[in-house]
């Protein structure tokens, strides 16, 4: 591996603008948006091979069904390593021009400050995810690497409210729920000569695990031991609904894709704690 003698750290360039208002007594509003860019992205490349080290060929895509000779059939057009270029590999860590990742999110939130022994939060975000191409001479990477050509949009929504009952009891309960993570379509391609490559098929951004709400709550009382000494006592119970919301599937290209499940969302757990401060 060689790293190029003009090579310099990225960088991420990041801009906030924000407005807070007041509307009522103990109530504020905000209102933000955030840009961020990673400038500079470095990564290594195989210099000995370019687009002139390969030629194409054709492969068939079976389709989400997983079935061979239906409608969903596509042909796809890879790229073969000519055989003289196989097993030459020249590292070169390098910059590349131009930006790497961005993202662009507005936030809106409310508020009630902690009076007349009650306070609660709630904000919703939604961001615009546009994640940076792959960078290789690989024209099998560029066109079916994971990050090819990847262009979403994420939200998410949260709240806490708290009170305050008598005796120095406290009840906090959470509600959060936000968009299930981007997951993508892939399928194994033999035959080729540099090996098997594993193409996106369906990228990014086209397929998404169901929405993830998960509603916790929390119990505490402090007992007063001298005037620097405190002890908490804590009655946790997280995701109280039981909810079982899938995070995983199946993503190869057959007919598991996106039925068969990987994991789930953590069952109802309930958990005692104390805390001692001093």
């Amino acid at each position: 591996t060689t790293v190029d003698s003009k090579l310099s750290n990225s960088y991420t360039d990041e801009y906030t603008a924000g407005l807070d208002h007041q509307l009522i007594p103990d109530l504020g509003v905000r209102v933000n948006f955030v840009r961020k860019i990673e400038q500079n992205p470095y990564g290594s490349v195989n210099t000995s091979q370019d687009i002139n080290s390969f030629t194409p060929v054709t492969r068939t895509d079976i389709g989400r069904d997983g079935i061979t000779g239906t409608g969903d059939d596509q042909s796809i057009v890879l790229y073969n390593l000519l055989p003289q270029f196989v097993g030459v590999n020249n590292t070169l860590i390098r910059n590349f021009k131009g930006v790497g990742a961005n993202y662009s999110t507005i936030e809106v939130s409310m508020t009630k400050r902690f009076s007349h022994k009650w306070m609660a939060m709630a904000g919703y975000d939604r961001t615009k995810r546009n994640l940076r191409q792959d960078l290789s001479y690989d024209p099998n990477t560029l066109n079916w690497g994971g990050n090819s050509g990847v262009h979403y949009w994420d939200w998410s929504f949260k709240s806490v409210f708290q009170y305050q009952l008598p005796y120095g009891l406290n009840v906090t309960t959470t509600f959060n729920s936000q968009r299930g993570e981007t997951y993508a379509r892939t399928q194994s391609i033999t035959g080729l000569t540099q090996g098997n490559f594993t193409a996106t098929i369906d990228h990014l951004g086209q397929y998404f695990f169901p929405t993830v709400k998960l509603w916790n709550a929390r119990a505490e009382k402090q007992f007063k031991i001298t005037e620097n000494q405190r002890l908490s006592a804590m009655f946790d119970l997280f995701n109280i609904p039981n909810r079982n919301t899938p995070l995983g599937f199946v993503t190869t290209t057959g007919l598991t894709f996106g039925r068969q499940i990987t994991g789930v969302l953590n069952p109802r757990i309930f958990r005692l704690g104390a805390e001692y401060k001093f």
